[in-house]
């Protein structure tokens, strides 16, 4: 079950739950609430392990995007090297040479561009499903601690 299961899951606790007399409040199973909260806090961890899995594949995408960069512009001074050895052709070389260089250089930027952009996707979307579980959680503390303030009222 995930979290969001869960907390689905309290909610249809607290929706069943029979009223008190004359009153909104109502009778939950403490043990059933608490059964359900221990399995969510131990649900959490999966949700942050996420969220650091998504940071090191950032991490991951743009080393290689850096590696792959590197490699595109150090192949591009290789033929840049071959071309210039041949004097016949050195006017046409360094032009073929500056051309590739530009094209690795967008290429490079294109590609850290593209994993930033994934990434950020992949962050904005774990922290949106966390600030829902955070606003989850709170609501259902507060519908707790309103359920307890007015079984107090009511017994007290």
């Amino acid at each position: 079950m995930d979290v969001l299961e869960i907390l689905d899951e309290i909610e249809d606790v607290v929706e069943a739950a029979k009223p008190a007399f004359f009153s909104n409040k109502v009778a939950v199973s403490k043990e059933e609430v608490l059964e359900l909260l221990s399995e969510l806090r131990l649900k959490l961890p999966d949700d942050i392990k996420q969220a650091t899995w998504i940071k090191e594949e950032r991490e991951r995408i743009l080393n290689e995007a850096r590696m792959e960069s590197d490699r595109v512009i150090n192949d591009a001074k290789v033929e840049l090297g071959k071309l210039l050895s041949e004097e016949s052709v050195m006017i046409e070389a360094k032009k073929q040479a500056q051309q590739i260089m530009m094209e690795a250089t967008t290429k490079a930027a294109e590609i850290t561009l593209n994993s930033i952009e994934y990434t950020d996707k992949l962050l904005l979307n774990t922290q949106e499903n966390m600030k829902k579980i955070i606003e989850t959680l709170n609501d259902n503390r507060h519908q707790l601690k309103d359920m307890s303030s007015n079984i107090k009222r009511s017994n007290g």
